[in-house]
């Protein structure tokens, strides 16, 4: 019989592609890029999208009216990570789940500003509700991550 070291198997998933993104996605990273929160508004339900969608989640109605956010944002939830992972900072490293003030939509993204160093204090300086502030990358190329990471505002 194998033991269980014998079955075990390392995976590495690193898919690069490259995609459309369509009228909609392209003028939210061009804001992204100027350093504009842009978001955009549902017809019907008058909810605000960021990030911008072209149709409602919602109610499946078009969103084509743009509206500038002011980067005030919110800390829905939390995890703190310690193990290295693609596309976060060396660890320890905090996720957020965020969301701009206005938006029906939450999303992702690296919290910053925080001493991660001793994790029994991490609380101390976190919580579910706290305002946060966007801290931008000197140079940006018109995605998500040209927000380098949020920190407490």
């Amino acid at each position: 019989m194998a033991s269980i070291e014998d079955q075990k198997v390392d995976y590495s998933w690193n898919i690069p592609y490259s995609a459309v993104v369509g009228e909609t996605y392209a003028l939210f990273m061009k804001g992204m890029k100027d350093k504009k929160i842009m978001g955009n508004t549902c017809k019907s339900c008058k909810g605000v999208h960021f990030p911008a969608k072209p149709f409602c989640d919602k109610c499946y109605e078009a969103c084509d009216e743009w509206v500038e956010l002011d980067g005030s944002a919110t800390l829905v939830t939390y995890a703190v990570c310690y193990i290295p992972m693609p596309h976060l900072p060396k660890p320890p490293s905090i996720t957020g789940i965020i969301n701009f003030n206005g938006s029906i939509l939450n999303f992702v993204h690296n919290v910053g500003g925080i001493d991660v160093s001793d994790p029994t204090k991490v609380e101390e300086q976190l919580t579910v509700g706290m305002k946060l502030k966007p801290v931008w990358k000197d140079v940006r190329e018109g995605d998500m991550f040209d927000i380098d990471y949020f920190e407490p505002a």
